[in-house]
């Protein structure tokens, strides 16, 4: 169900140990924009 942004956001989740929580789609796009400023 994830979009493709959605999946490299959750590699970062999975580094930042986020995976927890699960909220790709809430949290998605903000990780995805600070994983490029990171």
């Amino acid at each position: 169900m994830y979009k493709s942004s959605n999946n490299i956001a959750g590699k970062l989740y999975k580094k930042m140990n986020f995976i927890e929580t699960g909220e790709y789609d809430e949290c998605g796009d903000i990780i995805l924009e600070l994983g490029i400023s990171f």
